[in-house]
């Protein structure tokens, strides 16, 4: 089982980031000129290495930072700021940074709830197999029933 919040799915090689300090955080971040706005796109953990990271080699726009800046209390803080700086930053809200919330919301899933990232693996299967009948939208969040999965499923 992977050591929650401190180990992670390279989504370069797939392998396992061992610690947080092999582990590298990057996005796109592009400012739209109409709006004045930066948008935040392509959220991405992967191995702190040349192989793996792909943004800053390939894509202009690329934004990136070391993985353990976004894990526990500064994490949050660094999630939340791509939500809203808050007013002594940005006195006139222009909305959030982030293009897809959808994908937003993965990201920071894996990043702040205890064995997300391990239990994704079998979501889908999960999905099939009806493991989530009559569970509700929080319930299938909670650290206790990510590692209820990750148990049945990696047996």
């Amino acid at each position: 089982m992977l050591k929650p919040l401190e180990q992670f799915y390279c989504d370069t090689c797939g392998q396992i980031i061992r610690t947080p300090n092999e582990g590298w955080f990057e996005w796109i971040s592009t400012y739209n000129e109409t709006t004045g706005q930066t948008i935040d796109k392509e959220f991405r953990i992967c191995h702190h290495n040349s192989k793996c990271q792909i943004h800053g080699t390939k894509r202009r726009g690329c934004s990136d930072v070391h993985l353990t800046d976004f894990l526990g209390e500064i994490g949050i803080i660094n999630l939340l700021s791509m939500i809203d700086p808050g007013p002594y930053h940005s006195p006139v809200y222009k909305g959030p940074s982030v293009k897809d919330f959808r994908e937003f919301t993965e990201i920071a899933r894996r990043l702040t709830i205890p064995y997300y990232e391990e239990a994704r693996q079998w979501w889908k299967e999960a999905t099939n197999d009806g493991y989530f009948s009559d569970c509700n939208e929080i319930y299938i969040y909670l650290p206790s029933s990510l590692k209820s999965m990750i148990e049945h499923y990696s047996k």
